[in-house]
């Protein structure tokens, strides 16, 4: 069990255990993603440096984003207790997912911040998958009123 503490936390989706998840920011440049539980909030990993939770699935997989090195973010999926790096777009040096549904899937944004492109994809048995757009170039795929998406 870690203590968190910090200038400010903030929670960003919650499942139907009540399991709570968001980013804690122990600076202003430092911050943390987390899982809160029956009154306890415990810290998650991180691939490098900072990060944030965004959602949790009923299953209790959380996803988010952590920096790898300075710069550069990458989409980040928690599952008993491990990290994985979702990766990004090829081309892409950024990426962030923002929701996940109970079978996995999550759905979010890979970017290139050298040609401000980004690309709404999904992430799905392994596999990373760039969705249809109507144009432009920022695009994003966000499911926020609902886990179940696909």
């Amino acid at each position: 069990m870690w203590a968190v503490g910090g200038i400010s936390s903030s929670a960003s989706d919650i499942n139907d255990a009540g399991q709570i998840v968001g980013k804690f920011n122990i600076t202003q440049e430092q911050f943390n993603p987390f899982v809160w539980q029956s009154g306890v909030m415990t810290k998650l990993d991180t691939l490098g440096f900072n990060g944030g939770a965004m959602s949790i699935n009923n299953k209790g997989q959380v996803v988010g984003y952590s920096g790898l090195v300075f710069g550069i973010t990458h989409a980040a999926l928690w599952e008993n207790g491990t990290i994985v790096d979702l990766g990004t777009l090829e081309g892409h040096n950024d990426s962030i997912a923002y929701d996940i549904n109970d079978l996995g899937q999550a759905i979010g944004h890979s970017a290139d911040k050298n040609t401000q492109q980004s690309k709404p994809v999904i992430w799905s048995n392994g596999k990373l998958t760039e969705l249809k757009t109507l144009g432009g170039n920022v695009n994003y795929g966000v499911a926020r009123t609902s886990s179940r998406f696909w």
